[in-house]
């Protein structure tokens, strides 16, 4: 089972979602969970074992289209 989160953009939102994502783990053990995130969040999930990998995300820019239409293909893959 493939299972994608889409991770909050803030640090403390993110921070109160970590007992989620590590729930999430606990009852999906076999799964593989990947985690969307913008870039600077990257770090703070750092040495958790809770996401599978986690794909950088910036959700404004120039090509926002092309980068959406990237990253679909990499969650499917």
């Amino acid at each position: 089972m493939n299972v994608g989160v889409l991770l909050p953009n803030w640090v403390g939102d993110l921070t109160m979602a970590t007992p989620a994502l590590r729930t999430l783990r606990q009852h999906l053990a076999g799964a593989r969970i990947v985690g969307v995130a913008r870039p600077f969040l990257i770090p703070l999930l750092a040495g958790t074992s809770w996401l599978d990998h986690i794909y950088p995300w910036e959700h404004h820019g120039r090509g926002l289209v092309p980068r959406g239409w990237r990253l679909v293909q990499q969650l499917r893959a």
